[in-house]
């Protein structure tokens, strides 16, 4: 059916003047004027019925009976049935028109309003829920039929129509919470809501009014036509562009935040603040008074300049700080209700006004904004029937429970507002950023709006070609292309092109016959947007992960290690570095672009991140000073306890420290490397390597936790630091690691480190050398499980700032690596953007580890190696290489299985480990051209830092005669002056940088080198020239 609205006036043509506004006579001016009382009268009763139930919530609970989750149950009665039913009367509205659908909308109104008055006076619950149901069945077309009639103003005034009709409801609202508590004291609380019934049928009256003019007045006359095509829903909804979708599913929960802390906030104020009900309940209404008046400004405000999808992540922030002063905090309940009405005022007008924008074809209007309302309804009823059972469940919580609910929802929010503005000026040519004179410019190049311009501009066409790229038909086709893949051998193995024989086989590198040489033919190389078969991609992604797997555990273990950490925390931080090496992996591989910036964040290619092995070294002297100090207890036996806090300092400290990273991403790359040549970067690298060989590496392989104190009776096997045994335990992981490394397949060689592990503990177990730590480990479990204080250690600000540096020079040089293996140009401004995108991405993983209750995290190496490999580049292999990484850290088992492990066979294994990092650093000195004075300053770094690392002492008394008489400024520096000097990497680098400004450039000496240089060569060259006349000459011997 098509509802065709015939109005007395005659199309006229209208010329497009610079400035002018353009009026087309189809917009239905007339009757948006006629009717602006159609819905003012239906609402007053709606809202103000709607509103009265979370003022009497003590008394129902008391004189129903009922419980959290049941009182739960009555406040989102009406939204359970609105679930589905606005999606219905969208069409109805598009199809009967306006008129009819408000009369029958108020008939059920009415009707609710009837059994709840009736059930509210024979306290009976299920004629109360009842009559909710029935009031929801007006509900749900009501506010579809009355926001259809903005369509004719999506481009000039519909935010402000929207905010004063949201103004209004806000002081039906008022009304309703002011006068629901007197009501019910002054009589029976069940004469409030026969006090609505009155004021329903005064608005039925009213509306019946109201149609009257409209048809006899405004000569209105709606005539229904019928179209086969109507009728097929399934084509409508098709029809929709899927970009409304993806509003409508991304903000489902979002409203019902503040519904739901609507309906409780009267009680919420009486019970966390200790007031009486009628105190709450004067309260709760002043969050209805700021939108009163706030609503029209912020409408006022978007139709004049636009910043729709800015409004969301502010908005979401106040809601956070609102909620945030309600837990945490003591002061007065106006100023957090206030803040959240105003968070109410400027987050609602931004997408519901949106919808028209995204909505191009009109008469599906009302479909769309039943659909919109029915999402919206399903947030609502879960989040009222969550925060029910969340108030049963903790009933000694009181509401704290639940505003730490809003908090995460909101949290979201602040990401759902930066996908939309980046989607708006990716995708949609900023259509919602747009302000109202910009769009009228552009309405008059077009000469008419610019919603029903048909290809009259390019911006036109590419919006429309834009638009059409998220449209449902994109979304089947995609489907289809899918289950093509899923359902065809193509799909899952791609062509025969590619060697999975090379792959899987073992390999025999002594006399290889020549029919197996022909077998090991190389495969096809895969670029960064090609499209892999399903079982590749899969292979791919779990070589990455098997290749990093090792890397992203074994600085978890360690720090728990230091700090004597419980099995269950351990598990914890192996699990946390898991689910946040994925999720920070795919930060950086998405290389996404910051709005209004030249700048990104992100690599764009097979990037993955892990907790980097330069905070180690900085980390261990921190614990060791906060052990020595007092900071951190001892036991009695002078081992030393569980320390969370020294790891609450050491993550805070880091998060702070990691604005520098990010600072350094913003300049040029040839400034990093200026200020971190080759000379310095390898002298931390290598550093780092022989520092984790003695603390952590050979200490395990020689027998972990026995080196506090030893033999311990605790321990699985008690026998001295040392014993052979332990050193033959190590000795076997590494055997193994070489075995596979020889004898191997590709895809075995990638996880070499992990078959070591497994073979080294299942010997180890099977002789009784570990501990079961798995039944300590939970089956599932995700971030946050286990907190830490964060706090700020000043000593350590200095070498984790070094670290920082040095990180971003090791991005720089990974991120290269990366490309060349991918295939990519290693220079232009692509490659310059790819380099920035990746060290502000490592700063940004600094402050998002933390918030993760992890380490710093930075671009890992081992990949590299993983893409030359399997000549697999593909950006999809690395996001299910992260997705691998996110399943072994939920999965709490997992995590078990590792910190189950030996301490010899870890240590074992984490020594290879961490000499391939001493080798990398050697690797990086053969780039310098090793002049004087690169040996000056090498010589001059190794001297400190090799001396520091083979004498840790010799700098305990550096400061023994100073007296701070109980300075904390003077003794946080000198803590500092003793880290830097006792931890051989930091002052490594420092005295490597100092070296690398202050030694001129030897320009006699670089001279020297070429001379001598080209005097080898030409020495050479004459060398081969003389190799015939030789060879003649011996020739000629041989032959007398």
């Amino acid at each position: 059916m098509i509802r065709r609205l015939s109005v007395d006036s005659s199309k006229t043509n209208v010329r497009a003047e610079k400035g002018s506004v353009l009026k087309d006579e189809n917009s239905l001016q007339e009757p948006v004027e006629a009717t602006s009382g159609t819905y003012a009268t239906p609402f007053l009763s709606l809202e103000y019925s709607g509103s009265i139930n979370g003022s009497l919530k003590s008394t129902l609970k008391s004189k129903l009976g009922a419980n959290n989750s049941q009182f739960g149950v009555i406040s989102s009665a009406a939204d359970l049935i609105n679930t589905i039913l606005p999606i219905f009367g969208g069409l109805m509205v598009d199809h009967f028109g306006i008129c009819s659908s408000t009369l029958v909308c108020m008939f059920f109104i009415l009707l609710g309003n009837v059994v709840d008055s009736i059930g509210a006076t024979k306290n009976h619950y299920n004629a109360f829920v009842a009559g909710r149901i029935v009031f929801g069945l007006g509900q749900s077309v009501l506010e579809t039929a009355q926001r259809k009639l903005y369509y004719p103003m999506p481009n000039r005034g519909l935010a402000l129509v929207f905010a004063l009709d949201l103004g209004f409801v806000r002081i039906c609202n008022i009304l309703g919470k002011v006068t629901a508590l007197p009501i019910a004291n002054a009589s029976y609380y069940a004469m409030t809501y026969w006090t609505s019934v009155i004021f329903t049928g005064l608005s039925l009256c009213a509306n019946i009014a109201v149609v009257f003019l409209m048809k006899k007045v405004h000569k209105i006359d709606e005539k229904v036509v019928f179209d086969k095509n109507m009728l097929k829903i399934h084509k409508v909804f098709l029809a929709l562009p899927s970009s409304f979708f993806l509003f409508a599913v991304s903000w489902i929960f979002q409203p019902s935040v503040f519904s739901t802390f609507n309906k409780i906030v009267a009680d919420l104020v009486k019970v966390h603040y200790n007031v009486s009900a009628e105190q709450g309940g004067f309260y709760s209404a002043l969050t209805q008074v700021v939108p009163v008046v706030m609503t029209p400004l912020g409408g006022v405000f978007v139709d004049l300049y636009g910043r729709r999808p800015q409004f969301v992540p502010v908005a979401a922030g106040v809601y956070i700080v609102v909620f945030a002063l309600i837990a945490k905090t003591s002061v007065h309940p106006i100023i957090p209700l206030i803040l959240s009405s105003l968070a109410f005022s400027i987050s609602t007008i931004s997408l519901l006004a949106s919808i028209p924008l995204i909505i191009h074809n009109q008469k599906h209007l009302a479909l769309a904004l039943g659909i919109w309302k029915s999402f919206i309804n399903c947030g609502d009823v879960i989040m009222s029937v969550v925060v029910g059972r969340v108030q049963d469940i903790t009933p000694n919580q009181s509401y704290v429970n639940v505003i730490w609910i809003f908090m995460g929802v909101k949290a979201w929010a602040v990401v759902l507002g930066v996908v939309y503005i980046i989607c708006d000026r990716a995708f949609f040519m900023k259509i919602f950023d747009r302000s109202v004179k910009n769009r009228l410019k552009l309405e008059c190049e077009l000469g008419c709006s610019i919603f029903q311009a048909s290809k009259l501009s390019w911006e036109h066409e590419q919006l429309s070609a834009n638009i059409s790229r998220f449209s449902c038909l994109h979304v089947m086709g995609s489907l289809k292309r899918a289950t093509t893949k899923l359902t065809s051998r193509s799909g899952w193995f791609g062509d025969k092109s590619f060697n999975y024989t090379n792959l899987f086989a073992p390999q025999f590198p002594y006399n290889l016959p020549r029919r197996q040489r022909k077998m090991l033919r190389p495969s096809p190389f895969f670029s960064l947007d090609s499209n892999l078969p399903i079982v590749l991609l899969l292979i791919a992604g779990l070589q990455h992960a098997l290749a990093c797997l090792a890397g992203v555990i074994t600085p978890p273990m360690i720090i728990s290690q230091t700090l004597n950490f419980s099995n269950d925390l351990q598990s914890y931080m192996v699990s946390a570095s898991l689910i946040c090496s994925g999720i920070l992996s795919i930060v950086q591989m998405l290389h996404t672009r910051i709005p209004y910036t030249n700048k990104y964040i992100g690599t764009g290619i097979v990037t993955i991140v892990g907790v980097s092995f330069n905070t180690i070294p900085v980390f261990t002297s921190m614990a060791d000073r906060m052990y020595s100090n007092g900071t951190c207890p001892n036991n009695t036996d002078g081992s030393r306890a569980a320390c969370p806090e020294a790891y609450g300092y050491f993550i805070g400290t880091c998060m702070l420290a990691s604005l520098f990273e990010i600072g350094v991403s913003l300049l040029p790359a040839t400034v990093i490397k200026k200020a971190c040549p080759p000379v310095v970067s390898s002298t931390v690298i290598i550093m780092i390597a022989c520092q984790l060989l003695q603390s952590s590496g050979f200490s395990n392989w020689s027998g972990g936790d026995c080196t506090e104190n030893c033999p311990s009776a605790d321990a699985p096997r008690p026998l001295p630091y040392g014993a052979i045994e332990f050193i033959g335990l190590g000795f076997l992981a590494v055997v193994t690691i070489l075995f596979v490394e020889i004898f191997g397949s590709p895809f075995m060689k990638s996880g070499s480190l992990i078959i070591a592990l497994a073979v080294g503990s299942t010997v180890g177990c099977a002789c009784n050398y570990c501990v079961n730590k798995i039944r300590d480990s939970p089956a599932i479990t995700f971030l946050w499980v286990h907190t830490f204080k964060l706090k700020v250690d000043p000593p350590s600000i200095l070498p984790i700032l070094a670290v920082y540096l040095i990180n971003s020079v090791e991005a720089l040089g990974d991120i290269t690596a990366a490309s060349e293996a991918s295939r990519l140009s290693v220079g232009g401004s692509e490659f310059d953007e790819r380099i920035q995108g990746g060290i502000l991405a490592d700063g940004l993983a600094g402050i998002l580890a933390g918030a993760m209750t992890q380490a710093p995290m930075s671009v890992f190496a081992q990949n590299n190696g993983i893409i030359a490999l399997t000549r697999v580049a593909n950006r999809s292999a690395g996001l299910v290489c992260a997705g691998y990484l996110i399943l072994f850290g939920v999965l709490g088992k997992i995590s078990g299985v590792f910190i189950s492990i030996p301490k010899p066979v870890l240590g074992g294994v984490t020594s290879f480990l961490f000499a391939n990092v001493l080798v990398s650093g050697v690797r990086i000195l053969s780039r310098i051209s090793w002049q004087r004075r690169d040996r000056i300053i090498l010589a001059t770094a190794w001297t400190f830092a090799f001396g520091v690392l083979l004498v840790p002492e010799w700098s305990a008394h550096f400061f023994r005669g100073v007296d701070t008489n109980g300075n904390e400024a003077l003794e946080g520096w000198l803590e500092t002056i003793e880290t830097v000097v006792s931890t051989p990497s930091i002052l490594g680098c420092l005295v490597a940088m100092s070296m690398n400004l202050i030694m001129p450039e030897d320009v006699d000496e670089e001279s020297k080198d070429a001379s001598d240089m080209e005097q080898g060569i030409n020495e050479n060259r004459n060398t081969i020239t003389e190799i015939p006349s030789t060879a003649q000459s011996t020739q000629s011997q041989l032959e007398k």
